[in-house]
Formats: structure tokens, sequence, C-alpha cells
């Protein structure tokens, strides 16, 4: 999945090469045979038609990644109100750039910091979209992120002993201690469900009886790589570091297991190779499914549904 935002989701007030970083990554995913979701802000919609066309023909998927990058939970009525109709605007423009309309939404900041809203489920469902991807979790590998450089020699004893594998005892214990209280606040799954959710495949949950949630089941590419500037290389251990981690999760990460990039980070300097490795990698140990046509409801995969009262 792809959270493509260009100038409007990065933190730099600086010229940046949007069809550039979308070329690059195109030519990457067209290397590996992988079709991805694309997750784009509305005004890049409706600002770079041509773009959206550009990825649609490249077969891979569209959805919705907000209107301006805004945080969207809890909004209050009125805004609500007002967010419905840029979505259904949006929507409508996707459908006559592409001759279909885009079924999966993903929220700017994954929702934070609760990562579910009743409100926002609602509106969803209201314009047709069949699955969303918000909800989030923290991984044990995430704690070596910022200094790693400073922190490889514990790093290593770290992944030694087990930490960075939910399958062992201590990075399953570790990994339930980052997210228990996390699930708790779900309404959907609360302390008990949640507890089980985490020890078992994490697998998509079923909002207000219609809309699937497609849980964030790896780091992200920002959580070792943190937030660059798309001119700035990033340091060689934090690409490693990245590569590896997100990579290596696939074999741990839930049913479907997820990878998250967003445009101006992968797609930038030195770090399309990141992208590179962990897309050859998952094709030669995993099934890919194809964004296009995914549909969770069809899948066939275990879905998790709140337990009758």
């Amino acid at each position: 999945m792809f959270d493509y935002e260009g100038e409007w989701g990065m933190p730099h007030r600086v010229p940046y090469d949007i069809e550039r970083t979308t070329s690059r990554i195109l030519e990457v995913l067209c290397h590996h045979d992988v079709r991805a979701m694309f997750f784009i802000v509305g005004r890049l919609v409706e600002e770079r038609p041509d773009l959206v066309a550009r990825i649609h023909d490249a077969n891979q998927a569209i959805g919705i990644h907000g209107h301006r990058h805004e945080r969207l939970y809890s909004l209050s009525p009125h805004a609500l109100q007002a967010l419905g109709e840029e979505l259904r605007r949006v929507r409508d423009l996707v459908a006559t750039i592409t001759g279909e309309p885009p079924v999966a939404f993903r929220a700017p900041y994954l929702l934070a910091p609760r990562f579910v809203d009743a409100g926002l489920t609602k509106l969803l469902l209201e314009l047709d979209f069949r699955w969303t991807s918000n909800r989030w979790v923290r991984f044990p590998e995430q704690l070596t992120r910022s200094k790693y450089r400073e922190l490889r020699a514990t790093a290593s004893v770290l992944e030694r002993l087990g930490l960075f594998d939910v399958r062992h005892p201590l990075g399953k214990a570790a990994f339930v201690a980052q997210n228990v209280r996390l699930m708790a606040r779900d309404p959907d799954l609360g302390l008990r469900g949640g507890f089980h959710w985490l020890r078992g495949q994490r697998e998509p949950i079923l909002r207000a009886g219609h809309l699937y949630d497609i849980a964030v089941t790896a780091p992200l590419d920002v959580n070792f790589l943190g937030l660059p500037n798309p001119d700035a290389p990033s340091p060689q251990a934090l690409v490693e570091l990245a590569t590896a981690r997100m990579g290596n999760a696939a074999a741990h990460g839930g049913s479907p297991y997820t990878v998250t990039f967003h445009d101006w980070v992968i797609g930038s300097c030195n770090r399309l190779g990141v992208l590179d490795q962990i897309m050859g990698h998952l094709r030669e140990t995993t099934r890919v499914l194809d964004a296009r046509t995914y549909d969770p409801a069809e899948e066939r995969l275990p879905t998790h549904s709140p337990a009758p009262a």
C-alpha cells in the first residue's frame, strides 16, 4: 500500500518532483508484477488527474487518503458533513478518470490517537466504500528505529533474544504489552477480544456490519526512515534497517499482511532500494494479493466480528 500524498502529506516546504518519484515507484512495481493500492489525497486527485490516470493505467488500484491530509478523528457534525461532500466529489472524479469508483479509504495519520471513529465509519458506508485500513499496530522492532547507529549492539542482543519476532515468547509478550491498551479502546475488539486478536492472525475487523478494516500489520517506512526531505539521502544504516525489519515482518505480520510506503519517502534519493528489495522478498515468500480486485468479503480470510452480547 502507498499513502500517495505529494506536498499535501510531507512536512517539508521544498520543491518535489512527484512525476519522477511516481515513475520510479511504478517501475519497481512493474518489475515485480505487483498491483498495489495507492491511497491518494483528495486534493492531489483534483490537482493532478493526469497522475491518477497514470497510476491506474499502470494496473495499480486507487483509494482515497482524506481530502487535504487532515486529521479526521472526532469531527464535529458540521465538519463531517463538509468532509462527506468533499469525498463524494473526489470519489466521483476518480470514477470519471478511471472508469470505476474507489472502494478503499485510509485516513491520514490512521485516525490517531484511537484509530477508529464511528462517525467516519458511517460516512464511508454511505459513500459505498467497502474497506479501509486504519487499525494501527505497534511492533517491537520499532524500539530501535531512531537511534539505530547508537543502539546497534543493543538491537543485536535484543534480536538474538527473540524480542523482534512475535512468534517467540519474549517477542510475543513485548508485542502484546505494546498494543493491549490500544486494542482495549477499539469498540469492535475490547480488552479481551483485542488480546486474542493480537495473539492470532490479526484478521480484518468488521465495522458496523459492512466495512472491513484491514490492519496495518507491519511498521511503516516512516517508522524507520523518519520524515526525510525528499532531496536528502537517508543514512545507510537506516536504509538497511528498514529493509530488514519491514521485509522480515512478512513472516509474522498478519492475515493479510500489509506493508505501507509514502511516495515522498520511499521514492526519493537512496530509499527506492528498500521498496525494490521488499517487493522482491514478498514475491518469493508469500502470495501477493492484487489490490485492483481485492475484496476482503470475497477472499475467504478469517474475519473478526464483535462477539454477541
